[in-house]
């Protein structure tokens, strides 16, 4: 006889006999049995759906390996990086995932008609069925974030760190390691956070500020102590390497987590509403729209800024799942993004500039991001020991009115003031003004591709502008120009040129002063026609 038979046997005989009525009425699992040893008896021949659901996810829900999102069921699962994440489990994956439970029976026509427990599979129409039942919906755990650090949250008047473990009445979150926070003196942490950004070149002290204010807004905003929206960080450097990405590493670091990348593609399927959509899905509260070239004109991550509630993130082949907005920190990164309006609106921007030949300093650990993550406690503690005072002197806001999000704004320019920065939107006005006007973007690009190139203080035709965006490391696109026509470049960039300087003859963009000059240009077949000749400059450290 075969070890797998006697097996069966001796299980057999801790089974009832079939009951007319309900026949998973009477059964129990022996005190003390193993998992593989208890038993799931699926629906059928008396056992009903809603019987067979109860007792299944009730178990299932103890274990706390598998929990409910949008109404639909996902488990937890690592993503190749030592993270984890949420995934959601199809039927097909649930036939086998409720074998780590139980063995399945089922109760089958044997010998004389009578009914006898067998050994079987769950077949995939069962298990939509079982998916399906209200049990799941009352008895799985919700979740709402899965981070890998401690999270703060107001309790009346006062901040509650939450430690490891799930957190059902907090928001759902699943906290699944991260070093206990240390508590400092808050002047202490406001050096050590300001250590943190020592090394990055920021375009104006707005920036500098803005840039602290991303430390400090994941924790703000995951525990809930911010219930407005928060803004999209938008990382925008003047070059390529100049530690833009590096920045939202270190950001996530702080928190334990690196960010989940959203890879910008053109429409259609893959697009990146499609990739956001599952970024959102698994459930980390890092969420990175990554090295974003020309235009980003999304409705959907729009709404996303401002849902109210929850918000529907697309599944493909399954429709969507409701998400908590408030759970994520959305960030990008660009050397020249141009947006609509309201998405600028929404948007906080950190401008940075390259520091050519300049290596970021080493440690022990490795790079900078590597040794917030080895001592990963202290920073965090840092962030927290800021927020604290904050509670300690009443959560205290500034009168600030000029962003939409006024609850974030007001906080966080009221924190980084009192931490001895800036004003939090200095300059940035213009920064918005900038990235949701294709000309003025425009500008910028040509700025910073003279600049590279070492043609400062030279002239340029409207001609030798065109030809400029050709040849730039990144093909600039001339806004509006709908042909790859010469003599339609030509004519479209002055339109643009005359649009940006209006009556004036000087103009300044962040840290360039571009000016014009009226003369009288050539003409390719002899005589001259009236024109303009640009040139740009090096205006100085600060935008105007």
């Amino acid at each position: 006889m075969s070890s797998k038979k006697e097996h069966w046997e001796a299980l057999a005989e801790r089974l009832p006999e079939p009951d007319s009525e309900s026949p998973i009425n009477s059964l129990t699992v022996p005190h003390g049995a193993s998992p593989v040893d208890k038993v799931i008896i699926l629906p059928g021949n008396g056992v009903t759906i809603s019987d067979c659901a109860e007792k299944l996810f009730t178990q299932i829900a103890a274990t706390e390996t598998m929990f409910l999102r949008g109404g639909e069921i996902v488990e937890v699962l690592p993503d190749g990086c030592e993270r984890l994440h949420l995934k959601h489990v199809p039927p097909t994956a649930f036939r086998s995932r409720i074998e780590k439970f139980g063995q399945t029976f089922a109760w089958r026509v044997g010998a004389g008609h009578h009914l006898v427990l067998k050994p079987t599979g769950c077949a995939e129409d069962t298990a939509k069925a079982l998916m399906a039942s209200e049990a799941v919906q009352r008895l799985l755990p919700p979740i709402s974030l899965i981070t890998g650090c401690p999270v703060a949250i107001r309790v009346g008047e006062t901040m509650k760190v939450l430690p490891k473990g799930y957190h059902r009445d907090h928001f759902g979150i699943l906290i699944t390691t991260g070093a206990t926070p240390i508590q400092w003196n808050p002047r202490t942490a406001v050096c050590l956070l300001n250590w943190l950004i020592h090394e990055f070149d920021f375009v104006s002290p707005g920036d500098r500020a803005r840039a602290f204010a991303m430390l400090l807004t994941p924790a703000l905003k995951m525990g809930g102590i911010i219930r407005g929206p928060i803004p999209i960080g938008v990382l925008e450097a003047d070059q390529s390497q100049a530690g833009k990405g590096f920045f939202t590493s270190l950001a996530a670091a702080v928190y334990n987590d690196q960010p989940v990348i959203v890879p910008q593609r053109r429409g259609g399927v893959g697009s990146y509403d499609e990739s956001f959509s599952q970024a959102l899905v698994n459930g980390r509260p890092f969420v990175l729209l990554d090295n974003f070239r020309g235009k980003l004109d999304s409705a959907y991550i729009e709404s996303f800024l401002t849902a109210p509630g929850t918000f529907p993130a697309r599944v493909p082949n399954r429709g969507s799942i409701d998400v908590d907005p408030a759970r994520f920190v959305l960030m990008m990164t660009s050397n020249g993004v141009e947006m609509t309006p309201d998405l600028a609106n929404r948007s906080s921007i950190v401008r940075i500039r390259k520091r050519e030949g300049y290596a970021y300093r080493p440690y022990q650990d490795g790079d900078l991001i590597q040794f917030v993550h080895a001592h990963q406690g202290m920073f965090l503690g840092a962030v927290f020991s800021l927020i604290a005072e904050w509670f300690r002197q009443g959560r205290p806001r500034t009168d600030m009115a000029n962003h939409d999000f006024r609850e974030w704004a007001q906080t966080l320019d009221w924190i980084v003031q009192w931490a001895g920065l800036g004003p939090l939107l200095a300059d940035h006005r213009s920064a918005q003004v900038r990235v949701s006007s294709p000309a003025t973007t425009l500008l910028r690009k040509l700025a910073l591709t003279v600049q590279t190139t070492r043609r400062l203080e030279q002239e340029f035709t409207a001609s030798d502008l065109c030809t400029l965006c050709k040849d730039a490391d990144v093909t600039i696109e001339i806004p509006g120009l709908l042909v790859d026509d010469k003599d339609q470049a030509m004519k479209q960039m002055g339109s643009l040129m005359a649009k940006l300087f209006g009556e004036r003859d000087t103009v300044t963009i962040e840290s360039f002063q571009v000016s014009r000059r009226h003369v009288q240009v050539p003409r390719p077949g002899g005589g001259h026609r009236p024109g303009w000749l640009y040139r740009f400059t090096a205006a100085g450290k600060e935008s105007l």
